[in-house]
């Protein structure tokens, strides 16, 4: 998987005040990926995921890191959803229909998970539009698949 990366490159410094802000702990796969790409895109026209759960192909449009632009910012996008979301959890990545990619750092539930806030799947409602896809991110980005 070819990124293209956008926005300053970061150093452990930053991944600390990172973590301060979103009030959570980073998993060091997830803090090594945003020291190595901060805000990046795919390079292809697409890279993707299936979701078991969705029987679905999810598609990656960027992944956040700290950016003056807000459309690309993992902070705006964390504020702006906060009061959404468990405590522990960050959006890390956006979907190319509306959605995102989620991360929960701690407890149970522990995991990469694929929130479809905006319900573009049929199957998703008001009582379940979140779908399990990794256990850390790791995980995550060996199900990525590159498409032309």
């Amino acid at each position: 998987m070819e990124l293209s990366k956008h926005g300053k490159r970061l150093i452990q410094q930053d991944i600390v005040l990172l973590e301060t802000r979103l009030d959570v702990m980073l998993p060091e796969d997830y803090a090594s990926f945003l020291l190595a790409n901060n805000v990046a895109s795919p390079k292809q026209a697409y890279i993707s995921l299936y979701s078991e759960q969705l029987s679905e192909k999810l598609y990656v449009a960027v992944f956040l890191g700290e950016s003056t632009n807000p459309e690309f910012d993992i902070l705006t996008w964390n504020s702006e959803y906060q009061g959404d979301m468990p405590q522990h959890t960050i959006i890390f990545a956006l979907e190319e229909n509306d959605g995102m990619f989620i991360m929960v750092t701690t407890g149970e539930d522990r995991g990469i998970y694929y929130w479809d806030n905006t319900y573009s799947f049929e199957q998703s409602s008001d009582e379940g539009n979140t779908y399990f896809l990794a256990d850390n991110f790791t995980e995550f980005l060996a199900m990525i698949t590159s498409e032309n």
